[in-house]
């Protein structure tokens, strides 16, 4: 992936996570969500981190089976997404 295309897809990864996390689980004000935001903050619990991961492999068709999920900030899901593609697609 080309630094254009990875910061491309790094922006789309990050509206799909704040629109899933203000859209679909909880009442929050999306220009308050920055990559930095933690989970814990938005109050995500185990269970949605799960229910997060399996969303973003159906959005991003990558596969998080097997790995653990210790993401702390959007950051850090957003990379893992962003690793996972490249790794998948052998880039």
């Amino acid at each position: 992936m080309t630094e254009t295309k990875v910061t491309d897809f790094r922006q789309e990864v990050l509206a799909k996570i704040v629109s899933l996390v203000t859209g679909v689980w909880f009442d929050t004000n999306p220009t308050s969500i920055t990559e930095d935001s933690t989970f814990v903050s938005l109050g995500m619990d185990s269970l949605d981190m799960v229910e997060l991961s399996m969303e973003l492999e159906d959005s991003f068709h990558v596969d998080f089976k097997g790995v653990e999920i210790s993401w702390v900030t959007l950051k850090d899901s957003i990379d893992s997404v962003i690793a996972k593609k490249v790794t998948e697609q052998n880039v």
